[in-house]
Parts: structure tokens; sequence; C-alpha cells
């Protein structure tokens, strides 16, 4: 066997109504197979607000308590490694943020050191795409405590503990999916939101073999598919845990690997969807004993023992409503400036409900105008409102994918010349085309561009024609001087990229300008995406029109379903995208559509359509705005002042926008 003993006693009382327990749930120290971890111990604490603050404070040779103040980003490929002998901790609202998908650029914090803390933080990340990338979390240390901390939309996986990441304590956190999975990423699952995975491979393990992990008093919240965890060559002990999570597949997942694992599953609540117990992985199959929980209780391949050190567990009938309660899991603690940690007072009297998982909503039907997007879906049980997301491009901005595939590849290109569409290379005598195949950001290559360094508007620079507002991403290889390329818009640095493959967000339509302001470096793609801008709107019924819309636009559209804002909501639906019509040019009154089987005629009193079955037709002002509708083939004008109007006519064959003048 591969059992740790660790002699300490947990005193958890738990406070609910009409309950002989207290809840006590700001725990001074760990219990569990992470027990004995001090951090940074009695370390004078400091602050810290921004991100090169944390990772000074993080990669220190010293003990340290680091206090986190505010939202800090963590920059593309800024992941930072913890040091030993680290406390970490939030103050309340404390957060950590990944924007980056990415293999290389994701991930927030990684640990390969020994005796660190980590307490009331939330991580957020950028949503789960299969790019092989990085954890919010991931940890390859020992002697580690999680505590409180909440997880959403890593890339790969929330928290992962793999390669030499052994005793090690995680209660009282929250992990979810906020964001929906994105497909086609190079590690080939189309929906990677995958929490929390024990042991990268069957030969993964630690020194004596097996990772020895405590969840205990965890909420596996909406979005989360699998991993809840998953594991191999694992020494696990499950306590009051609480899942419910409307994506489900499988909860637990537990395979044998190369030294075998032990899974002990105590008093936990399984709501939601998706399978208990799968110890099929990798073929070898692992032992587990579930017990006391709310469905899936089994002995499987032998059963595992109860882990030999000293706790308490909450009743099952207790877990759903503390756990998951707003003195439960997740970043609930109050924390001072000088790294004091206690319970939040508002955890002295009641427990909050926990939330009720809605169903996405289904069948989603788009009818689009020339400015608006009526929107239908399937009523989903127990919602009472629904939250409507239509986003479209703000600046008339196109994204695009630009390479130097078509280029001449001679030994060196003089003066001005194009070498793609929208892009030029400006007073360069050292730049030349070299082959090279490969795929940098999605798209493939067989030439690149090298070009010298201390560049300028005018000398050694690339101009690129932005037609809008958006983010310029630069696929390009820096050297191993990380040389910076400065964008300019021709009056001033506008940003500068100084690491391989970097983004910088351009304000608006014009020529841009990149020059190395080193000894040169190489581009192989750039990419521009056009900013976008969102309308989040509140519906009472499973039905609504978007409005104020531009006319031959593409808009992307998503629902979901709300019980009460902030907690009991559905994951949105998938993205979907529509195009609105075409407006029509005419501004003076015509008699004939652009069909000519449809007849339309204004009098003073009304507009009339004839020639085709009419089944509605609806007005709008110029701005957009609807003023009525009726379902026949006249509509009544005679309230309109004076001015430009569209009407939406709908047969049962098309859509016609028509704009009149009265």
């Amino acid at each position: 066997m591969f059992m740790k003993t660790h002699k300490i006693i947990l005193l958890f009382l738990c406070l609910l109504v009409g309950s002989a327990y207290a809840q006590d749930y700001a725990m001074a120290t760990p219990f569990g197979y992470g027990a004995g971890t001090t951090g940074g111990g009695s370390a004078t604490a400091e602050k810290v607000t921004t991100y090169n603050e944390l990772k000074s404070a993080l990669t220190s040779n010293a003990a340290k308590v680091i206090v986190v103040s505010g939202v800090i980003t963590i920059p593309s490929k800024g992941r930072i490694s913890i040091k030993s002998n680290k406390t970490l901790l939030g103050l309340p609202g404390a957060k950590l943020i990944s924007n980056d998908q990415t293999k290389e650029g994701s991930g927030i914090l990684s640990i390969s050191s020994s005796n660190v803390i980590i307490r009331n933080l939330t991580f957020e990340g950028p949503g789960a795409y299969d790019t092989d990338g990085r954890d919010l979390l991931s940890n390859e240390g020992t002697r580690v405590w999680v505590d409180h901390c909440e997880f959403y939309d890593g890339v790969d996986g929330n928290f992962d503990n793999t390669g030499s990441a052994d005793n090690v304590s995680i209660t009282w956190c929250k992990f979810g999916y906020n964001k929906p999975a994105k497909a086609g990423g190079s590690g080939g699952s189309p929906d990677h939101r995958y929490s929390n995975l024990v042991g990268g491979d069957v030969d993964d393990y630690p020194g004596d073999g097996r990772y020895s992990i405590t969840f205990a008093y965890c909420y596996w919240a909406n979005g989360v598919k699998e991993r809840m965890p998953r594991a191999r060559n694992a020494q696990l002990h499950l306590l009051n845990n609480y899942t419910n999570s409307s994506a489900g597949k499988t909860i637990i997942g537990l395979g044998d690997g190369d030294k075998g694992s032990d899974c002990y599953v105590e008093n936990c609540v399984f709501d939601g969807k998706g399978t208990v117990l799968d110890t099929g992985y990798a073929g070898k199959k692992g032992k587990a004993t579930i017990i006391g929980c709310s469905k899936g209780n089994t002995t499987a391949n032998g059963g595992s023992p109860k882990p030999a050190y000293s706790y308490t567990a909450l009743p099952v009938n207790e877990v759903k409503a503390v756990v998951s309660g707003s003195c439960g899991a997740g970043a609930t603690l109050q924390v001072t400036e000088a790294g004091v940690v206690s319970a939040n007072a508002a955890c002295s009297g009641t427990v909050t409900p926990p939330p009720t998982p809605l169903e996405t909503p289904s069948n989603i039907n788009a009818i689009p105008t020339d400015n608006s997007i009526q929107l239908s879906w399937n009523a989903v049980t127990g919602a009472t409102s629904y939250e409507v997301k239509v986003c479209g491009t703000t600046s008339g901005g196109s994204s695009k994918n630009i390479t130097f595939n078509d280029a001449t590849a001679d030994a060196a290109i003089i003066g001005d010349r194009n070498l793609a569409t929208g892009v030029d290379i400006i007073g360069s005598a050292k730049a030349k085309i070299v082959a090279k195949t490969g795929n940098y950001g999605g798209v493939a290559i067989t030439k690149y561009l090298d070009f010298g360094g201390g560049g300028s508007t005018t000398s050694n620079a690339l101009k690129i024609a932005c037609d809008g507002a958006g983010t310029l991403t630069v696929y390009n290889n820096a050297g191993t001087n990380s040389r910076t390329i400065a964008v300019h818009d021709g009056s001033s640095v506008i940003g500068n990229i100084t690491t391989n493959d970097g983004t910088v967000d351009i304000p608006a339509a014009g020529n841009y300008y990149l020059y190395s302001t080193g000894s040169g470096i190489q581009v192989y793609v750039l990419t521009f995406a056009s900013s976008s801008s969102c309308q989040t709107k509140t519906a009472n019924s499973n039905s609504f029109t978007i409005t104020n819309l531009s006319p031959d636009t593409e808009y992307s559209y998503q629902v979901k379903a709300i019980k009460v804002k902030g907690s009991d909501e559905s994951e949105y639906s998938a993205i979907k995208t529509i195009t609105t019509n075409t407006l029509r040019d005419d501004t003076s009154i015509s008699e004939t559509g652009e069909d000519d089987k449809v007849q339309i005629r204004q009098t003073a009193h009304s507009l009339e359509v004839s020639g085709v079955s009419v089944e509605q037709i609806c007005l709008y002002n110029i701005a957009g705005a609807q003023i009525d509708c009726a379902q026949a083939a006249i509509m009544d004008i005679r309230s309109l002042g004076k001015g430009i109007y569209i009407a939406r006519i709908q047969t049962k064959q098309a859509i016609i926008p028509y704009k009149f003048i009265k």
C-alpha cells in the first residue's frame, strides 16, 4: 500500500438551520494528505496589485506571505512558477485572469516546488480549447494546500496535479466553465471542459508511485463536462463534495496506471448530469469505494481503504446546502492586508440555498431584417427570464490572415514593394523571402519574411492597412534576445510586441507600421481580427427581437436561461451566426418592389402590398426602432410624421425590406 498517515484532527462544525453543527470553514491549517503545509509561515504580509509585483514575490527565494489586491491580468506566456515556502492570499474580489488560448501562452500559475498555500483567489481563463495548453493552476509540487479558491474556464483544465505532485489538500474550492468550449484545437477534442486531472499518463507518477490528494468540500458547478476529478496512479480521498453540472458526462474517472489507483469517496452529493464513476480509463481499472453518497454507492474492483488520517465527515443530507451556499466553497473568506484569514462576517446566520442548474435553451430560430434579428427558442423549465447576446463588427473592419506564401523569393527586396494584399515593405535593403513549412495561428505557410532591424516608419518597416478597429496578431520569431516589434500609427507608437506571437489593439482604420528595434526578426503570419460589440438584453419569454443593427452584416447570437441572476443560470447556447438583410437603396416612393410579383402602393393613409401572400408588415423608423406591426397586406400610416421609414414585408417566401418617405 502507498498510504501516508497524517495525525491531524479536523475540528469541522457546520452551521445549519435546525442543526447542532456550527460552521467553521476558515481552517487555520490543512487536514488530509496535505497536512503539515505551512507556506510562508509567519512572514510579514506583502500586498501586490500588478503582474510584475506578483511575479517578483512568487519567484523570490525567501519565505513570503503575499496578499493579492484587485484584478491582475497575466500576459501571454507570462505564467508564473511559484518557488517554495509561499502563502498566496486573495483579498475579497481578488482575481487572476489569463486571456490566451495558445499552447505556449496560456495558464496563470504553476508549482514545481514545495510547501505552498493558495487561498481565497479566483482564477479565470479564456475558455476551454484543446491546444494541449496550460491549466489555470498546474501543480507538480509537494506539500500543497489550495483552499477556498474558484477556477473558471481553463484552456486545458482548471487545476491539474501531475509530474512530481504529492501530499496535496484541495478544500472548499469551486470549479466551473462559464464560457462555451472552442473546437478545432490541435489536441482534437471539440469540448475540453475537463476540470481536474491527476496524473498525465499511465507512467506519470511521483517518487513514491502514488499521487496522495484530498478533495474535501469542493463544488464542481455548471459547465464542467469531465474530470471531477480523473486520476491515474493515485490515492484519493473525496469527502463531502458536491457536483451539479448540466453539461456533465463523467464525474469521477479512475484508471489504474502503472502503480495502481485507490479512491475513497465519502458522503458526497452528485446532482446534475453525468455517470458517477468510470474505472476503465487507459484500459486498466482503478479501485474505488463510494459510500454514504447521494447515489452511485459501490465497491469497484475490490474497493479502496478508508484514509488513515483523522477527520469528521459532514452528514450527506447537509452537504449540498453547506458546500454550494454563499458561505461554502469558493473565495468566500475574509482576508486582510495583514494576511489575517477569518470567516466572512456574513456567514454567521443561515446558509443560502444552492443554485439549481437550468437546461441550456435549444432549437433557437433566427429571422433577420435589415436592422434587427427576431429570435425564438424552446422554453426552459424553471426559467424566469432569458439573457440574449448578439455580437457583430462595429467598425466595418474585416478579419483576415496575411502570409508571404505568394511572394517572390528574391535574394533581397530593395525599396517599397507589395508582398501581399494590404501589406507593403518600406525602404528595406535587407528583407528577403525564405522557404519554410509550418502552421502558425492555424494558418499554413510555405514562406516567411526575414527583414532587418533598426527600423522606423520609413525604413525596414512593414506597412499594414487595417480597415477598422481590432486586434493585430504577429506570429514571428524574435530570436533569443526577445527583440521588440514596435507598432506605429504614423504619429506615435501604439504598442510593442516583446515576445514571439504577440498582439496589439488597433484603435481605428488606417495604415500601421511594424518594425524591429533590435537586429531584425522573422515574420510568419499577420492576423487581423476586427473588434466586436455585443448587445445583451433580458427577455421575459422565449422570444426576443434585437434591434438597431446594421444591414448586410454578420452577427452571432446566443441565449441562456435564468432563474436567479448571478446564481441560477444555464450555460449560453452554442454560438450561431446570421446576416441581416441588405437595405433597399431607393429613398423615393416606388410602386413596384424588386420582385416583379410584388406591388407596393403608398397613399396618404396606407401602405398596400399586392401580388403575393403577405403574412405581416412591420414599420421601423430610420434608427431601427419598431413602430407598429400588422398581420395584413395593408398598413395604416396616418399617424406617421414626416420622415424616412422602413417597412419589413414578410411573405411565405421572403422578407422584403422597403424604404419610403412620408
